[in-house]
């Protein structure tokens, strides 16, 4: 049929380039390590903190679709740490690049309203902070996470800005 052309193929591409590596490598060390057991291992670790997280929110008698962001962008972040070398834990989150999170991980990866965008920032210093009082994070790592939110948030809505324009 004339002007009928046929569905390409679905292809697969990984979110991350870790991604590409699955399996099994080799570290620097000489050390096999499974990839994939590793991210498995990740998010279950992560799992109840997000859970614990979720709780403490609705303690705070945030509405449900508050609730529902600010879990859905803590498990953004939490995806973004186990995708990227050398797959942080929550944890672990002092050691992340805020900056990296923002700019490159937030605007490749999420296609939404400038609403849900922007209240990127706000969702991890609330997470950052319940982190601080569950001991998940120390006082200090809590403060420089909190500073960092808000430098990375004035970054990162310049580079949206410029995007959306």
């Amino acid at each position: 049929m004339p002007g009928k052309f046929p569905k390409p193929p679905v292809i697969a591409l990984p979110r991350h380039a870790s991604q590409l590596y699955t399996g099994s490598v080799y570290t620097y060390d000489g050390k096999r390590v499974d990839l994939d057991e590793i991210e498995e291992q990740i998010i279950q670790e992560n799992a109840p903190i997000l859970a614990k997280f979720k709780v403490w929110l609705e303690a705070q008698r945030y509405s449900k679709k508050t609730i529902r962001k600010h879990c859905n962008n803590a498990e953004l972040f939490a995806s973004f740490l186990y995708f990227r070398e050398p797959y942080l834990r929550l944890v672990q989150a002092k050691d992340a690049s805020l900056y990296l999170f923002y700019v490159h991980f937030v605007k490749d990866h999420i296609a939404g309203a400038k609403e849900e965008i922007l209240a990127i920032p706000a969702s991890l210093k609330k997470l950052f902070t319940w982190m601080g009082e569950a001991g998940y994070l120390s006082q200090s790592d809590t403060t420089h996470l909190a500073e960092e939110v808000w430098e990375g948030r004035k970054e990162y809505l310049e580079e949206i800005r410029e995007t959306w324009n």
